[in-house]
């Protein structure tokens, strides 16, 4: 029986991870309201007219929520950030294979006004050391972020925000690094300089090509790009 709390679900529009997420939640909570956001970066608008819910759980969506929002959730607001605590920000995936990371997580944590800065939950790892390429490595994330996802949601559904409380006195891993990773920081890292070694190249191309947005040389004005 699906416990008799409300949530506020943010996911990605027409992605089957977000699906899956959304039914399951459905199946646990009495009542879902789902807001479907897009790649688009900045992200647009949270909604004017926002439902006053137990629960707001955010997953592959890039909404900056305001204080006024986060603070109308009557027990708590999770985010479920796809990379480890190394990686506060935007990118994490494409920076994890640029340093070599052979093993990468699922980082739980309570919602501030500040990108990846509230409280951590749990982090859930998973080794990454064959994923050579940003598809490899995506593929293994989004599907972590979701057992990540069904199994901490199963959990508060069923014991509440006295989870959440001894989630966090208990959580030992690592602290939030001090940099957050932007989106111009992606940008410039898919730019090759004609004077980079080989091996700052490779680097690059593996941590960046990726379909049409993959790694480029920029000549008198005109970008080349590297495509799959």
């Amino acid at each position: 029986m699906p416990k008799n709390e409300s949530v506020a679900f943010f996911g990605l529009a027409q992605d089957i991870y977000s699906d899956i997420a959304r039914v399951h939640l459905e199946q646990n909570f009495e009542r879902v309201y789902c807001f479907w956001g897009t790649n688009h970066v900045p992200p647009l608008d949270e909604p004017q007219e926002f439902p006053d819910v137990d629960w707001l759980f955010c997953f592959k969506s890039k909404k900056i929520l305001r204080a006024k929002t986060l603070n109308s959730i009557r027990k708590a607001a999770v985010n479920f950030h796809t990379a480890s605590p190394d990686y506060p920000g935007s990118n994490g995936v494409n920076w994890a294979l640029y340093n070599g990371d052979t093993t990468s997580a699922i980082t739980t944590h309570l919602m501030t006004t500040d990108v990846d800065a509230g409280p951590i939950l749990d982090t859930a790892w998973f080794t990454c050391a064959d994923a050579n390429d940003v598809n490899t490595l995506l593929t293994q994330t989004y599907t972590q972020h979701l057992l990540t996802f069904m199994d901490i949601t199963r959990k508060i559904a069923f014991e509440g925000i006295e989870w959440v409380n001894k989630a966090q006195a208990a959580y030992d891993g690592p602290s939030w690094a001090s940099h957050t990773y932007r989106v111009r920081e992606l940008e410039e890292l898919k730019r090759i300089q004609p004077d980079m070694c080989k091996t700052e190249i490779a680097r690059r191309i593996r941590a960046t090509r990726y379909r049409n947005y993959g790694p480029y040389i920029e000549l008198e004005g005109y970008k080349f790009r590297l495509g799959d």
